[in-house]
């Protein structure tokens, strides 16, 4: 059946001609709104009223909800929310599917980037700079109504659920006979007929139409003032809070509000390294997980490092203020909503018409994905001028983060590099395949291994120097024994005679269609606690990756967490900046509830401590599979008997938690010191620079060093050379 790609503009005479002969005719809704409905759909209903008596929607405007069941109670047919839960849409090998969204989001983009209409695109704006990347991972984000972190993974999971609930299996097969015919109305968006060829069941008829429905973050990003306005309030909310606990000066307070007091940052004779501080700080605890590990292990100084913050949930606070000036270590807001008290610098552009942009030429007509592409260029060339003016104002040459997963990392990589400065980023978690996610460029990327670096050679990532140091974690060991010894003891004293410890993921509280894995993390926290409850013996460790919401995301398990506390031989992290380290080393065992992710697991076992997965979430080919049997577990019960014959065998079950294997693909060093090796990488760039040389000069000579040091197949080239 042809699919009807045009998008439909609501004519009674274009839709006498979707007729069809077919029995039944089953609507589904992505995202219901009074407009869509009433413009597009419910005319479509009127003129064929032969469908079925049941229409569904997946996500729906209150208003438009009550204005479908009215028209449906008038129509004697029935509407109805669809309800899934990610985490049960599986494939006939019983996998999830979210993971199979990712592959088809994969598949999606290289489809993407083979459109004619693409390619000519690149080719006019995406010489020499980073864009056509920028735009393919922009892809992901594009919702119909707003930015969605997981926008495209989601469109594809919808096709899923109603492949399902319709009975046409996962794989898209028709049956023979079928006596119905599917029509999903979704909202517009960039590259659908792409996105169809991919995923959309020939039985599935896709009819994209507008929604007009108001968007307050889309609408600000469109409108700077407004959205600097916004911001102002927000802010000056932030500060005032600051004065009233004593941590912001008021006068501070006054000066800023009247334009008195120059918030820009102040000159610097001297080459710097901006860090993007998404993350804890935690300069006087090293032991715990700090954004400026590779500092504490380095000999640069505080004067060569300056410490950008950007998002308010990690914003800079008096404390964390206080903290980086002991150390000498200039901060800065690059969004003033992330400056949580008075006394930081806040950096705002000066420029108010970015340059190069694309101007909209009157009495023309672009399709969708024209204006899509242009209006996302545009959003790049803002982003990478405020960048430069930011690396210019503030004399950067070498810009540091982790924070790849998004496509605004490009436009900063394009700006450092036109500051004739080396864009940085840092491997923060074990990579067990790939994903349009973790895709990425950069000058220089520092990574645990060979083999996570061949997870990264994927097509469209661009890294000449990729830098293996190492567990870029592993300093922090040797800090955390002594205590993990006490807090072990404290376990024992209470009557525990063998520890296992717990690492676990976070789960969602506000959608619960979208959370991949509570059901799963709810079943191992149930079994766990049962069992220190009912086996005196046991003392269990818990290091939950988001230790705040943790008694909320367990519900009614929350009370038996309690009792499981008094015993005192149930220990739970409530610090989120404690590693998965010193959890480790208080167990005998250690278990990640979560094959797929991997990054506790791969850190316990870089420990020493034996270190067990728990898959209970279908995850696809990892380069841990190796592991086998005896490190791997499907299920709990089987978990425990391993544990106890382990326990019981006086030399332990051979290849219990045993990665020797693996170790070398994870980390070839091990030796506690690939923070040392970034921090001394990071420090040799920094005085290229000083010493006035030009930036590929200043990229070999470092390379140059390091293999010296370290060996020549400590540093590849991935899709580019060097």
């Amino acid at each position: 059946m042809r699919r009807r790609m045009k998008l439909f503009d609501g004519s009674l005479k274009d839709l006498g001609k979707m007729r069809s002969t077919m029995r039944r005719k089953i609507l589904y809704i992505e995202d219901l709104t009074v407009f869509s409905y009433l413009y597009f759909i419910l005319p479509f209903l009127a003129k064929d009223l032969n469908f079925s008596k049941r229409f569904y929607y997946f996500n729906g405007t209150k208003p438009a909800i009550f204005v479908l069941f009215l028209t449906a109670w008038m129509f004697k047919s029935e509407a109805e929310e669809v309800h899934f839960d990610v985490g049960k849409v599986l494939d006939k090998d019983n996998k999830l599917m979210w993971f199979q969204s990712m592959f088809d989001a994969q598949k999606v983009l290289d489809l993407i980037g083979d459109n004619a209409d693409f390619q000519v695109f690149i080719k006019k704006y995406g010489s020499g700079n980073s864009l056509k990347n920028f735009l393919l991972k922009r892809v992901l984000f594009s919702g119909s109504i707003r930015e969605d972190a997981a926008g495209l993974y989601k469109f594809i999971i919808y096709y899923f659920v109603i492949a399902s609930r319709e009975g046409l299996g996962v794989t898209f097969k028709k049956k023979e006979g079928e006596g119905k015919e599917i029509f999903f109305f979704v909202g517009n968006r960039p590259w659908i007929s792409q996105i169809n060829q991919i995923v959309a069941p020939c039985q599935i008829e896709v009819i994209p139409i507008k929604l007009f429905c108001f968007d307050a973050r889309r609408f600000l990003s469109k409108n700077d003032n407004l959205k600097n306005f916004v911001k102002k309030v927000f802010y000056y909310k932030q500060i005032l809070k600051s004065v009233f606990h004593g941590e912001s000066s008021l006068l501070f307070f006054i000066k800023d509000l009247f334009k008195k007091r120059d918030i820009s940052n102040e000159e610097h004779r001297f080459f710097r390294i901006a860090v993007d501080c998404y993350g804890e700080v935690n300069l006087d605890n090293p032991e715990m997980f700090s954004v400026l590990f590779f500092y504490q292990q380095s000999n640069l100084s505080g004067s060569d490092i300056l410490a950008c913050f950007s998002v308010s949930c990690f914003g800079i606070k008096h404390k964390e203020l206080q903290m980086l000036t002991r150390q000498g270590i200039a901060c800065i807001a690059v969004n003033r909503l992330a400056a949580l008290t008075g006394d930081v610098p806040v950096f705002e552009s000066k420029k108010k018409t970015p340059e190069g942009r694309i101007e909209k030429k009157k009495n023309t007509k672009n399709n969708f994905n024209e204006t899509w592409m242009e209006s996302n260029f545009n959003s790049y060339q803002k982003q990478v001028n405020e960048w430069l003016e930011f690396f210019q104002e503030n004399n950067i040459k070498v810009h540091v983060t982790w924070f790849k997963l998004f496509d605004d990392h490009y436009a900063v990589l394009d700006a450092i590099r036109q500051n004739g400065g080396v864009g940085v980023v840092y491997q923060r978690s074990f990579e067990n395949f790939v994903t349009p996610l973790t895709v990425c460029s950069a000058d220089i990327v520092f990574g645990f291994s060979k083999g996570q670096a061949h997870i990264g050679r994927d097509k469209t990532s661009i890294v000449p120097y990729y830098v293996i140091t190492g567990y870029l974690g592993d300093h922090r060991f040797g800090l955390v024994r002594e205590n993990a010894a006490k807090l072990r003891q404290s376990i024992q004293s209470k009557g525990a005679e063998r520890i296992l410890t717990y690492f676990d993921e976070n789960t969602l509280l506000d959608d619960k269609r979208w959370d991949l894995i509570h059901e799963t993390t709810m079943k191992s926290y149930q079994y766990l606690l049962n069992k220190i409850l009912s086996v005196p013996w046991l003392g269990i460790v818990i290091k939950p990756k988001v230790p705040m919401t943790l008694r909320q995301r367990l519900g009614p398990l929350a009370d038996l967490l309690k009792e499981a506390e008094k015993t005192g031989r149930c220990i739970v992290f409530n610090e989120y900046s404690q590693t998965p380290g010193i959890a480790a080393l208080m167990g005998d065992v250690a278990v990640h509830g979560h094959y797929f992710a991997g990054t506790a697991g791969v850190e316990s076992a870089l420990t020493g401590t034996p270190t067990l997965f728990m898959d209970l979430d279908g995850t696809p080919t990892s380069p841990l599979d190796k592991l086998g049997d005896r490190v791997i577990f499907r299920d709990w019960d089987s978990l425990w008997k391993m544990c106890l014959d382990h326990w019981k065998t006086p030399q332990g079950v051979p290849g219990f938690g045993d990665w020797t294997g693996v170790l070398d693909e994870v980390d070839p060093f091990r030796d506690g010191r690939a923070a040392e090796r970034m921090g001394t990488y990071l420090q040799w760039l920094l005085d290229g620079f000083k010493e006035g040389l030009p930036r590929e000069r200043v990229l070999m000579n470092a390379a140059e060093r390091y293999t010296k040091q370290w060996g020549k197949d400590k540093i590849i080239s991935i899709n580019c050379s060097p």
